[in-house]
């Protein structure tokens, strides 16, 4: 790598984690690399930024409150000799870049590890069968995934996003004026992905579809979504992220801000006003509509039976294998007329 493509990698540790975030949408390695005069001092990837979300640090914080300040590196000398160098016991899959530095410890390169690309055959479930209703008048003649942003259907704008990140095995569910979803991948059938409709004959709730696919040709983890989602999530570390955590599901997740018009009152327990807080902001996460499932998780649906997300995610809380993947990525859901408004200056 020349040194000037290099240093668009490099932050000081008190730097704001948004400066962070600002590198890893830019370039194609995904790893910030922190640096005091040259010298390494740690690193930050995409899911150092997550679990700092998690552990509630806002994006306004510094780098050094997340960074891995043990990154795995090695020396100018050892570059060409990789296949012998020590991984080391405790090698977590995101952890696939090695920092090169020389004799002074000031970097000089950084090297992907990955052997290989992962394979993208991962099933990809889009669900689309819902009425729309709080869209009308828009969905009256149209399910929503089908309404047009810039001359683009919804479903089309998320299948483009799939694609480009390596997905091709696609199945949509469908029920609402399905002929209209049907018909439009019919004309546009030079579509560089495999894409394959299910049928709901009875409503089956936000994720009964699951059942409907067929469990013995899948053996990866499946990612599901609501068909009325824009967002520019890198799908593939989303997957990474989830097996590295060892989950059953991953459940995607986005800030939402409350702001209090008023002035609140923090009172103690004897009826006294303790403290006045200013119109304050309260931060929550919330249900993103993206989902990771491992496929053990589909032998337990009955075909056809009615069932949400939330239930699925329900029976599965006590296990301490489900997740969260906070996005720090745009994301938008078409809910309401006004959100499809905004849609079409977001994109």
């Amino acid at each position: 790598m020349d040194k000037s493509r290099l240093k668009s990698y490099f932050l000081d540790k008190n730097s704001k984690i948004s400066d962070a975030i600002n590198i890893l949408q830019k370039n194609i390695i995904k790893l910030v690399v922190i640096v005091e005069k040259g010298k390494l001092v740690g690193i930050i990837t995409d899911g150092d930024i997550r679990r700092g979300l998690i552990r509630k640090f806002s994006i306004d914080d510094k780098c050094k409150d997340i960074m891995n300040k043990k990154p795995i590196f090695i020396y100018s000398d050892e570059k060409n000799d990789l296949k012998n160098f020590n991984l080391k016991k405790d090698y977590h899959p995101e952890r696939r870049y090695i920092i090169v530095v020389n004799k002074l410890e000031k970097v000089t390169d950084i090297i992907d590890r990955a052997e290989s690309q992962q394979s993208l055959d991962n099933t990809i479930l889009i669900m689309a069968g819902g009425e729309g209703r709080r869209m009308l008048p828009h969905t009256a003649s149209l399910p929503k995934p089908m309404l047009r942003i810039k001359n683009k259907p919804i479903i089309r704008i998320i299948i483009d996003r799939l694609i480009s990140h390596g997905f091709t095995n696609i199945s949509i569910s469908v029920k609402y004026k399905y002929d209209k979803l049907v018909d439009y991948f019919k004309k546009h059938s030079t579509i560089n992905a495999n894409i394959n409709f299910l049928l709901e004959k009875k409503a089956l709730g936000t994720a009964g579809s699951l059942s409907l696919l067929n469990k013995r040709n899948i053996n990866k983890p499946i990612i599901v979504m609501n068909g009325d989602i824009i967002t520019n999530i890198n799908f593939l570390d989303l997957l990474r992220y989830h097996d590295a955590s060892k989950n059953l599901i991953t459940v995607c997740s986005s800030e939402y801000s409350v702001s209090i018009p008023f002035g609140t009152l923090v009172v103690n327990n004897k009826d006294k006003i303790s403290k006045i807080v200013e119109k304050p902001i309260e931060k929550y996460l919330i249900n993103a509509g993206i989902y990771v499932i491992n496929p053990e998780i589909l032998k337990k649906l009955k075909k056809n039976q009615k069932i949400d997300m939330t239930e699925i995610i329900s029976n599965y809380i006590l296990s301490k294998r489900v997740g969260i993947f906070p996005l720090h990525e745009s994301w938008i859901d078409i809910g309401n007329p006004d959100d499809f408004t905004k849609a079409k200056n977001y994109i």
